[in-house]
């Protein structure tokens, strides 16, 4: 649950009843980041390189409007 899209082997989560502000857990194979949906701020990363993680905030970027829509679905 909480899966919003795939890129590669990318996994693109929001978390039902998660904090604010809104943001995206992004999992790969052994690596982890959590990143501001707004700004595209890393807040937290493990495991990914700084080219996977520009990779990372562009493709949110991309779909900014519809992860924040799915955001509001999940937390109101």
């Amino acid at each position: 649950m909480g899966e919003i899209f795939r890129f590669k082997s990318l996994k693109f989560k929001i978390w039902p009843n998660d904090h604010a502000p809104p943001h995206v857990h992004v999992i790969g194979p052994d690596s982890h980041a959590k990143v501001n949906i707004e700004s595209l701020e890393i807040v937290s990363s493990y495991g990914f390189s700084a080219n996977d993680l520009r990779i990372i905030q562009q493709q949110i970027f991309k779909r900014k409007i519809k992860i924040l829509e799915k955001w509001e679905h999940y937390h109101g």
